[in-house]
This record gives structure tokens, C-alpha cells and sequence, in this order.
């Protein structure tokens, strides 16, 4: 495992430079490994990892999590689909052993037995290692070696849909250290000039930011500071108290400006990067607290 764990890295490294530091894996895809109980050296090998688009493979493509998750809703048994051939055969993943395989023609893909499948002896990131075509650059996979960059994903979405990113003002800059988020955290360096999509949220831009956060909602509750909505008007908040600051929801429809945010706080993401990442490339992130809270009760939530 830590041969082909490396071969991925090393391959992925040369691929992605724009990925550095520690990255995130999807906590939505590992309570589904877990909801269907996979093996616990299936559970250490997504933990290393988020696949966060299709991979074109060299007789075929590996889907994005979000589209494994969605396949495999119905699907029964100790398989699950992760991918197709150029004959369309679906690549099955053992999910107790982390071997491949294909799924036989004809089999019932809803309904998969360790008979319907030509299983191999190869793991899924050696799979990987082995047939993911080298020239590929998007879709990506993430692994946990690699951190994703808040700077690079809003720069890649500036120009579409009028959304621009602008370098940040010294005023910004000067406010972002009073309130404790100086350098290195990625809006010192650039900010969305308007407001920029995060899946079904919205983060702010600079001035609204500031005044977002006036002195009184920053005395209620320090630890925190707002950065954007969702659409059932949860604030999208940054924690301070996580290096670098985790992105959350609160339910201000609840508590208002009063103290005691971290009562009706879930965190969704370790980074400002990994919550662009999972919401407007992996689509996987819940819209607003409820779901939130819903889908991690079961998370490391503070």
C-alpha cells in the first residue's frame, strides 16, 4: 500500500503543482463506506485521498466521488461501480478487500456477486497509479499530501459568470491582522471583487466582509468570523481557532447575534480551499446548517 500510495503522489505531484500542503478527503464519501461497511484497509485508503473529478484513464475513466456516490445509491453487496472501461463495463471496487475488478456483461449492476466479477490481485491506487493517463490535468485527485489552494481555485473562476478576484487592499490586509487572519491565510493575497459562488452559498467580497463584522458581533463571539450565506440565511463562517482557520455554518436564524455561536456551528471543511473545492468542483458539500448538521452529526465537530 505505501508503494502505490507513493507511485500516486509522486505521478499526481507532476501533474498538480498547484496543490501542496495537507488536503482534504471527503467526510460525506467515508460515512457512505462506512454506511455499507467497508474494510478497514478500504477506509485508511480514502482517507488519504478525495477524488474531486473524472479521471481518464487509459481504457476508460474513474468517476468523481460525488458521481460514485449517486451510482452506487441502489447498489447491493460487497461491490461498488467506481468507473467504466472504453467497453463499458463497469470497474467495480471490493470494498472489503480494496481490490478491482470489472463487473461481467450482463451482470445485474444493482445486485453485484463476487461471481459477476473478473476480480484482480491490484488495489485501487495501484490501479490508479498504473492507468491514469499521465497528461491528465482535470478532473483531479487530491491526495492527502496535497493541499487545496484557495488562491488557485478563485483565481480559475475569475471571468466566468462576472465573477473577478481582485488583489487585496492594504485596508483589507490591515483588517484581515486586526481581526487575527494575517499572513498566510489566502484572502490576504487575493479577494473576490464580487460576490463568489461556493456551490449554493455565497462568500462575500472584501467590504462587505468588514462590514459584516462589526465590533459588537465580534465581541459576542470572537472566535469567528463571517464570510458569506447560504441560501436558508445560514452564515458561512471561518473558525479562528483551527490552523488554518475551518469554514462552518451557523444558524444565525436561531441565535442571532448573541453570544454562543459554537452552540449552533457545524464545521463542513478544514480549509477556505477545501470549501471552494468540495462546492463548486465536487458539488458534495450540504447547502445550509440543517443539512449540515444532518449529514457530519457523526464528525469531529467542535
Amino acid at each position: 500500500m505505501k508503494k502505490a500510495n507513493s507511485l500516486v503522489h509522486d505521478r499526481l505531484g507532476k501533474l498538480l503543482p498547484e496543490y501542496r500542503g495537507i488536503g482534504k478527503r471527503s467526510d460525506r464519501f467515508l460515512k457512505f463506506l462506512r454506511s455499507r461497511r467497508a474494510g478497514a484497509s478500504v477506509m485508511s485508503m480514502f482517507r488519504s485521498f478525495a477524488l474531486t473529478g473524472q479521471i481518464e484513464l487509459d481504457d476508460g475513466i474513474a468517476f468523481a466521488e460525488n458521481d460514485v456516490l449517486c451510482r452506487n445509491e441502489f447498489v447491493k453487496g460487497d461491490f461498488i461501480v467506481f468507473g467504466v472501461n472504453c467497453k463499458y463495463d463497469p470497474l467495480v471496487l471490493n470494498i472489503k478487500t480494496g481490490n478491482v475488478g470489472t463487473l461481467a456483461d450482463g451482470a445485474d449492476g444493482y445486485h453485484i456477486r463476487p461471481a459477476d466479477v473478473d476480480l484482480t490481485s491490484v488495489s485501487f491506487l495501484e490501479f490508479l497509479a498504473a492507468h491514469a493517463k499521465g497528461g491528465a490535468r482535470s478532473p483531479y485527485l487530491v491526495p492527502a499530501v496535497f493541499n487545496v489552494d484557495a488562491v488557485s481555485i478563485m483565481k480559475a473562476y475569475s471571468g466566468f459568470g462576472g465573477v473577478t478576484v481582485t488583489r487585496t487592499s492594504p485596508k483589507f490586509r490591515n483588517w484581515l491582522e486586526h481581526v487575527g487572519l494575517g499572513k498566510p491565510f489566502c484572502l490576504y493575497s487575493v479577494t473576490p471583487k464580487t460576490e463568489f459562488p461556493a456551490g449554493a452559498c455565497t462568500i462575500m467580497w472584501e467590504a462587505g466582509i468588514m462590514e459584516a463584522n462589526f465590533k459588537e458581533r465580534r465581541r459576542n463571539n470572537p472566535r469567528f468570523v463571517f464570510i458569506g450565506t447560504c441560501p436558508d440565511g445560514s452564515f458561512v463562517v471561518l473558525d479562528k481557532s483551527t490552523s488554518p482557520p475551518s469554514v462552518g455554518y451557523v444558524a444565525f436564524m436561531e441565535i442571532g447575534d448573541e453570544p454562543g455561536w459554537e452552540n449552533h456551528y457545524v464545521r463542513v471543511s478544514n480549509s477556505l480551499g477545501e470549501f471552494l473545492n468540495d462546492s463548486n468542483f465536487l458539488g458534495i458539500l450540504p447547502d445550509d446548517y440543517y443539512l449540515a448538521k444532518e449529514l457530519y452529526a457523526d464528525s469531529e465537530n467542535e
